[in-house]
């Protein structure tokens, strides 16, 4: 009668057999997961190399402060390449900045403070204004450091021959004239007053656009 049962049991609800082959595999399922995870846990807590990035912007000083409205960005931009599985995911982007104070041989100074202390900088964000920018695109073409603007506009750094490691997110001041221009013909105006800060050259290479 035992017997009879057993042999009900194992055939109607959970046969033996078949129990005996599920145990085998969720041993190995168990297994494999088992070593998956020691193996992702050896490649997430193994040491990334680091990328160093220089920064050049005004954070005080007289002029414009552009560097406070920027370097959060900058930082939340650091933050998802550092997080991201997909872009660089064996590496740490570290940034080492300091503020120019909008001031071209303090940016000079700080330029060269970035290059000959240690650690190596592959990279450079900034100068953030054209007078700074100048200066130090110009000196930074010895090193072939290549660099990045979000602000400097200034029409004579498209020369690439001087400028050749100089990039901007932004347009140069005179990608606005053919607009200036459209809105003088729509409405049939032949004069045009401007108003400029006499420091800054760009203006006669707004004004020679227009004629």
């Amino acid at each position: 009668m035992a017997a009879n049962k057993t042999k009900l049991l194992e055939s109607e609800h959970f046969p033996l057999s078949q129990g005996k082959r599920t145990l085998t595999n969720l041993r190995m399922w168990v297994t494999a997961l088992l070593h998956l995870s020691l193996v992702s846990e050896c490649i997430c807590g193994a040491p990334k190399t680091h990328l160093y990035v220089g920064g050049l912007w005004p954070m005080t000083g007289p002029g414009w402060r552009g560097g406070k409205e920027a370097l959060p960005a900058i930082e939340l931009a650091v933050d998802v390449l550092n997080n991201s599985t997909e872009i660089l995911p064996a590496h740490e982007i570290k940034l080492i900045w300091n503020d120019t104070q909008n001031s071209a041989s303090r940016g000079m100074k700080l330029f060269f403070d970035l290059l000959y202390n240690e650690p190596t900088k592959l990279f450079m964000i900034g100068p953030c204004t054209s007078r700074v920018a100048r200066h130090v695109s110009l000196t930074a073409t010895a090193w072939n450091l290549v660099h990045v603007s979000y602000a400097a506009r200034s029409t004579d750094m498209e020369n690439r021959a001087d400028y050749p490691f100089f990039y901007r997110t932004v347009p140069a001041d005179n990608a606005q004239n053919p607009v200036r221009l459209d809105i003088l013909r729509r409405f049939g105006w032949t004069k045009l007053a401007m108003v400029y800060q006499s420091h800054d050259a760009d203006v006669y290479g707004k004004v020679s656009d227009l004629h």
